[in-house]
C-alpha cells in the first residue's frame, strides 16, 4: 500500500542571484507486507528493478504477537513466584497468599534492518538480495506482592 507520496521542488541558488527552479523530486513510499520470509529478497529486487533507489527499512515482526506476549507473561509470573518462594524460604517463612500482581508489559522488539543507500544499493543491484532471519525479543515483567507467614 502507499505509505506516502511527495513532490518537492529543487532549486539552484547561483551566488548572489535569485534561486532558480530546476526540477522536482518525487517520492512514492510503499509499504509491503508479506508472511513469507523467502519472498523478502525477491520483493526488494523487484522494487529495485522497477526503479526504487532507496530502501527505508525492513521490520520483522511476529504473526501472532499476542500468543508470544502471553507466553512471556506466563514465564515472568512463574519467575516472580519462584523468587518470592525463595526469598520467603531464606527468611524461614513461606508465601501465605499473593496480595497483588502487577504486569509491566515491555512489548515486542522487532528486528529492524538499517536502510540502504547509494553505493550499497548499486552492490545490492548486482546480486539477489539476501535476507536472513533473526531473533525477535518478547518481554514481560511481573511484580508480585505477597504475604509471608510461618512455615
Amino acid at each position: 500500500k502507499t505509505a506516502s507520496y511527495s513532490l518537492t521542488p529543487n532549486y539552484r541558488s547561483p551566488q548572489g542571484g535569485k534561486p532558480e527552479l530546476i526540477g522536482y523530486t518525487a517520492a512514492n513510499v510503499l509499504r509491503i507486507k508479506t508472511g513469507t520470509l523467502t519472498n523478502v529478497g525477491k520483493l526488494i529486487d523487484a522494487g529495485m528493478q522497477s526503479g526504487a533507489n532507496t530502501i527505508h527499512r525492513l521490520a520483522f515482526t511476529l504473526k501472532d504477537e499476542q500468543s508470544a506476549q502471553l507466553q512471556a507473561l506466563r514465564l515472568a509470573s512463574g519467575k516472580a513466584k519462584a523468587k518470592a518462594d525463595e526469598i520467603a524460604s531464606a527468611l524461614g517463612l513461606k508465601v501465605v497468599k499473593v496480595l497483588a500482581v502487577t504486569e509491566a508489559e515491555r512489548g515486542i522488539r522487532p528486528i529492524v534492518m538499517p536502510q540502504a543507500r547509494g553505493a550499497q544499493m548499486e552492490i545490492m543491484a548486482q546480486a539477489p538480495t539476501p535476507v536472513e532471519s533473526g531473533t525477535i525479543e518478547v518481554r514481560s515483567s511481573v511484580t508480585l506482592t505477597g504475604e509471608l507467614g510461618a512455615k
